[in-house]
């Protein structure tokens, strides 16, 4: 792989500063995570590239390798059927 390696668009350790939000913070940081697993950069290399703290980076690589990002899909019942379950008192 090309070890000099563009800096990612869009990206950089201030651009979310202004999310509050700890999804927010994580949504920022799953695609540059996603782009060094690609880049086959070392994280202080990747950082230096993309011109990143490598503190940040590296807390938020943990949190973001530690939950992975979980797709829902919502179950398709029969048609006219309700997704509830009837509950009845004893």
């Amino acid at each position: 792989m090309d070890k000099h390696q563009e800096p990612i668009t869009g990206i950089s350790s201030t651009s979310f500063e202004a999310k509050s939000s700890s999804q927010s913070k994580r949504d920022h940081w799953r695609p540059i995570i996603n782009a060094w697993r690609d880049s086959g950069l070392s994280q202080t290399a990747f950082c230096k590239s993309q011109k990143l703290s490598l503190s940040p980076f590296t807390n938020w690589r943990a949190k973001i390798l530690a939950k992975p990002e979980v797709e829902c899909h919502p179950s398709k019942g029969s048609p006219g059927t309700s997704p509830f379950v009837p509950v009845y008192a004893l």
